[in-house]
């Protein structure tokens, strides 16, 4: 697995400060950055970091991948796909035949392409290469009151049938039409459209759907007891602790909170590291849980079980399990280089976040940022 996110970032601690609410985002939620892209950046550019990353660090021939397909809800163009734009690197070598698009979907986008992507690894048509799942995407609000939720980050993830991480046992899936979160064609910005409300309701309704349903599947009235860890869809650590709290309170019932800071200690706290210096990053918060609980654990999370909660509004969730065969191959110091960034000063960060918002419906600007 490989992880990308750009260097600018913003203390969580300023950002409560120039709100007026000390502790908000950083008790409160557990964030200690938030992570945002300038003008210079994409979901185009993202993808290709981190997908060349781990290309590199696999010392992977562009030949060696039969199948590529992008998770994303931030795409660049309406009918061409993230996915061809990283075919650059494939046809420079004149390789071609690398099946898979673009799975477009708030947040569920990347769980989709890595459904899809295993699926054909199971199939007739497979061809003995690898997959590759990439998820990318720059989460940017231009109000300055929501500036605590902007993140961004591309993960990419390799699929074989040698992976680390192994998909076991059944899955349960909810789909539903609702309106908690949206962009209609010709809304005039980046941002969407989102009752914070409906959208914190509805996505307790799907993860609430799916435990009951893959316990019924799978006979297991307490996943907890088949499952060592559970990594969440979240954009800060407190959704985790919620999200297991809830959880938990469905299968315990009403427990006392030393219970629940016990219990998100073993089950997700390691899976939440990454979260807390990038806020939302829409598709890849569940696949850098995992790649958070492969750094934070190390050898000790081999031959767990992860319980994995997908979710993206519109709505899609998916509740799905991994085996740890072995502990994913990443960059060692993936959480060290998040930490190690220097944040720089809320009103520069309210710069970057309209410099890249003010990118939406312009053709042939140049970028105001040429450092990277």
């Amino acid at each position: 697995m490989s992880y990308y996110a750009p260097g600018l970032c913003a203390s969580a601690r300023d950002v409560e400060l120039f709100h007026g609410s000390p502790g908000r985002y950083t008790v409160g939620r557990g964030q200690d950055r938030i992570t945002m892209v300038a003008d210079d950046e994409d979901t185009v550019s993202m993808a290709m970091s981190s997908l060349t990353r781990m290309m590199r660090r696999r010392e992977l021939g562009v030949a060696e991948i039969g199948r590529l397909e992008v998770g994303t809800e931030s795409a660049v163009d309406r009918g061409k796909s993230t996915k061809s734009f990283l075919m650059a690197l494939f046809e420079a070598r004149d390789h071609h035949s690398v099946e898979g698009v673009d799975t477009f979907n708030a947040c569920y986008g990347g769980t989709n392409a890595f459904f899809s992507t295993a699926n054909w690894i199971e199939g007739s048509a497979w061809t003995g290469a690898y997959g590759v799942v990439v998820c990318s995407d720059p989460a940017v609000h231009p109000d300055p009151a929501a500036l605590s939720g902007v993140g961004a980050s591309s993960v990419s993830a390799l699929v074989s049938p040698r992976a680390a991480l192994v998909v076991r046992g059944q899955r349960a899936t909810f789909i539903k039409h609702a309106w908690d979160f949206y962009r209609p064609v010709g809304w005039t910005s980046n941002d969407a459209i989102m009752d914070v409300t409906v959208a914190t309701g509805q996505y307790e309704e799907a993860m609430l759907w799916c435990q009951d349903r893959l316990s019924r599947a799978s006979a297991s009235p307490d996943l907890f007891a088949r499952f060592d860890r559970v990594a969440y869809h979240n954009n800060a650590p407190y959704h985790s602790k919620r999200n297991l709290r809830l959880m938990r309170e469905k299968t315990y019932g009403t427990l006392a909170k030393a219970q629940h800071e016990a219990a998100f200690r073993r089950f997700a706290e390691h899976g939440t590291k990454i979260a807390a210096e990038n806020a939302t990053t829409y598709t890849c918060p569940l696949y850098a849980s995992l790649l958070s609980f492969a750094c934070a654990s190390g050898p000790g999370l081999v031959d767990r079980h992860i319980l994995c909660m997908a979710y993206g509004s519109g709505c899609a969730a998916s509740l799905f399990g991994l085996h740890v065969a072995s502990v994913p191959q990443h960059a060692s110091g993936v959480l060290a280089d998040l930490a190690s960034r220097r944040p720089v000063g809320v009103e520069d960060a309210l710069l970057l976040v309209d410099a890249f918002e003010m990118t939406h419906g312009r053709f042939g600007f140049v970028p105001s940022r040429e450092d990277g």
